[in-house]
């Protein structure tokens, strides 16, 4: 198993006692990245086959609608009535309700499109963005927020 889906795997279980706003902060940073379909958000993920294994309060709160995702070949389709977010390429800062909702949204985007090489190698964390709106989005957020954070085609 590659060092980011080791990672991968930590984050995917997310602490019982996680408040409701945090596990919602990591459900908006796995969606943020992607192009929504029409009905769906499409996460595109290396580690789609252990989304099911994420823990009761996220699975509490993809379900609170019928179906509230689907795994499939690689992917993990989120219906848009679970994540209420704007399409355009904005972070939508009312989202984050308390000190640690940054922490999560950062892991759930890491979660649906980062890779992250081994502590052994030159350490580097990467996000593969569907466009580059989210990209420079993401940039001046985590500006904002003191991390260090460069964009490449």
């Amino acid at each position: 198993m590659t060092f980011s889906k080791q990672v991968k795997q930590e984050i995917s279980s997310l602490s019982p006692k996680i408040k409701n706003c945090c596990a919602y902060s990591f459900l908006y940073g796995m969606t943020f990245p992607c192009v929504p379909g029409e009905e769906s958000y499409k996460v595109k993920t290396t580690f789609a086959e252990n989304a099911k294994d994420l823990n009761d309060k996220m699975k509490s709160l993809l379900f609170k609608i019928e179906n509230g995702y689907v795994v499939e070949k690689g992917k993990i389709l989120i219906r848009k009535g679970v994540v209420r977010c704007s399409t355009i390429a904005e972070i939508a800062k009312n989202v984050f309700k308390c000190s640690r909702c940054k922490e999560h949204f950062i892991r759930g985007l890491f979660f649906s499109c980062g890779t992250i090489s081994s502590p052994e190698k030159d350490h580097r964390l990467d996000l593969n963005f569907a466009n580059m709106d989210h990209a420079y989005e993401t940039l001046n957020y985590f500006l904002d927020n003191s991390l260090k954070f460069n964009v490449t085609k």
